[in-house]
């Protein structure tokens, strides 16, 4: 008997290239993702600067903006020897848009970046949805992970104040939290916690109209 397997082609569109060029302080090209496992027909797009064999800043925008939010942080990251990983979330930049809201779940961004995460030595930079999704990643995956950089973020954890600890007991590496919140720590408590002075407000500017021809609205 011949086993069968059916696959699902998720309807999406993409916004043109030409929607995304002479954006201010935006000089790189991405790179895609045309392969991801579980995601077949779709383009996921990122950027991937600086040294392959270097420490990853891995940065995880939230909603509704790209991989565009980290414009200014990027060179920063580059200036210092680290190579650079700032994935577009599906819906959003330069990554293929699906037009059907239910396919907008946690477990279908959260796997995106699940099948995209093959690195090791990864600072997590994330804010707003970006910390969500990725600051579940390093309980599955703690080996690759030396240091969390966390922004106007959450974790959610249901009014399950164990889960906070059950998280964190499962990272047992020299993992460092760079937060801005001193509650932060709840979410990793066995790890080494730094808190971070604010940023000024330009450093994580929102997008200009100009920036947003890639967002996907609801």
């Amino acid at each position: 008997m011949l086993s069968i397997t059916e696959v699902i082609m998720i309807q999406a569109v993409r916004t043109p290239a030409q929607a995304f060029e002479n954006l201010p302080d935006y000089p790189w090209s991405p790179e895609y993702a045309n392969d991801l496992p579980g995601y077949p027909g779709l383009r996921m797009a990122y950027l991937d600067e600086g040294p392959k064999d270097a420490p990853v800043f891995l940065c995880l925008h939230g909603q509704p903006t790209w991989s565009y939010l980290y414009r200014k942080m990027i060179p920063v990251f580059l200036a210092d020897g680290a190579r650079v990983i700032a994935p577009d979330l599906f819906g959003f930049g330069q990554s293929d848009k699906p037009v059907n809201d239910d396919d907008y779940t946690f477990n279908f961004h959260r796997g995106s970046l699940m099948a995209h995460l093959d690195l090791q030595n990864v600072t997590l930079v994330c804010q707003d949805w970006g910390g969500i999704l990725g600051l579940t990643i390093p309980y599955d995956m703690p080996e690759r992970f030396s240091r969390l950089l966390v922004m106007n973020t959450v974790l959610a954890m249901g009014g399950v104040r164990r889960l906070g600890s059950r998280l964190g007991a499962n990272i047992t590496g020299p993992i460092q939290i760079l937060a801005l919140r001193p509650s932060c720590s709840a979410m990793y408590p066995t790890c080494q916690m730094q808190r971070l002075q604010p940023m000024p407000h330009h450093f994580l500017r929102l997008p200009t109209v100009q920036a947003c021809a890639g967002f996907h609205f609801w």
